[in-house]
């Protein structure tokens, strides 16, 4: 009769190495380890010799307070800061106006010969750096602290520090003539909200001076 065969699995446990040990270990080894250092070393100072250089120019846009009283204006006048910057965004990042920008100061002119101007565009947008900035703040309703977005920054990269400098010009004055826009129309329809509010409150005085008038004459 064949008895079961009980294996036991073999434990081997390394051995703790000192410091010491790993020194050792490296001092043996230290001609392949100089060679590698060296090796890197050598790659990373061809690599920032021969790479062309990037410069970002950018520029932080501070984000002011509403100054209309909240309690004058609904919400459906007002907005959140970020979704304001993001409407913004969208309305500035639009094709045509990327391809005018393009075009207007000869962005990427090697690859326009040979490159569909849909992909300039994308590139375009690639280029431009875009960043919320928030901070910590007091809420004025609650008297909470909260994080809100204060500020956000915008930048473009080029391998041209002038050309780097004129898109972000560019961009930031079409962010903020959009921005004026924008409030020109928040002013507009908050201006006709209060008139017809206004109006509403004549209509309801005439109403009343005329109930007024009528119970003099009955009485």
């Amino acid at each position: 009769m064949n008895r079961p065969v009980d294996f036991q699995p073999d434990y081997y446990e390394e051995e703790a190495r000192s410091l010491g040990d790993y020194i050792a270990i490296l001092k043996r080894r230290r001609k392949p380890a100089i060679f590698v250092f060296a090796l890197l070393t050598i790659l990373s100072i061809f690599l920032a010799l021969n790479l062309p250089a990037i410069y970002r120019s950018e520029a932080v846009i501070l984000i002011e307070q509403q100054e209309i009283p909240s309690d004058l204006v609904r919400s459906t006048i007002t907005s959140f800061a970020d979704q304001r910057i993001q409407v913004i965004t969208q309305r500035v990042m639009t094709s045509a106006n990327l391809i005018e920008m393009i075009k207007k100061f000869d962005l990427y002119a090697e690859e326009q010969k040979t490159t569909p101007v849909e992909q300039l565009v994308e590139k375009l947008r690639g280029d431009t750096k875009f960043e919320m900035i928030s901070a910590d703040v007091i809420d004025p309703r609650s008297g909470r602290p909260t994080s809100a977005t204060i500020a956000f920054s915008l930048g473009y990269d080029s391998k041209s520090p002038l050309l780097a400098q004129k898109v972000a010009n560019e961009l930031t004055n079409l962010y903020l003539q959009e921005n004026i826009r924008g409030r020109t129309k928040m002013v507009t329809e908050t201006t006709d909200f209060l008139n017809q509010e206004a109006a509403k409150l004549d209509a309801q005085i005439q109403e009343l001076d005329r109930e007024l008038a009528l119970f003099k004459e009955q009485n």
